[in-house]
């Protein structure tokens, strides 16, 4: 299943499903917390922020990301998840 029909099928209540989501877009959200993170280095360490803060922070960016698709819209799953991994990286600096 592609990330679209996945993200369809939780919104329409087979929660069951974000496991496999989250396999699916694991990589990407680890590779943009790491490039948050090397991009902030000396603010997330002055901070108390970990990369792996950031990582784990990814699977709540997930979750919005997934309240917030719309289908309709005519954009791919990963830009909302994109947009929300933003704002939950600068969410946790604080």
């Amino acid at each position: 299943m592609t990330n679209e029909e996945i993200v369809c099928a939780i919104k329409a209540g087979d929660e069951a499903l974000y496991p496999e989501l989250w396999e699916q877009v694991r990589k990407l959200i680890f590779r943009r917390a790491l490039s948050f993170y090397n991009s902030r280095r000396d603010f997330c360490a002055s901070h108390g922020v970990t990369e792996e803060d950031l990582a784990q922070s990814g699977y709540f960016a997930l979750v919005e990301a997934v309240k917030a698709y719309r289908p309709e819209s005519g954009y791919r799953f990963t830009t909302f998840l994109n947009f929300h991994l933003k704002q939950q990286f600068q969410t946790v600096m604080g």
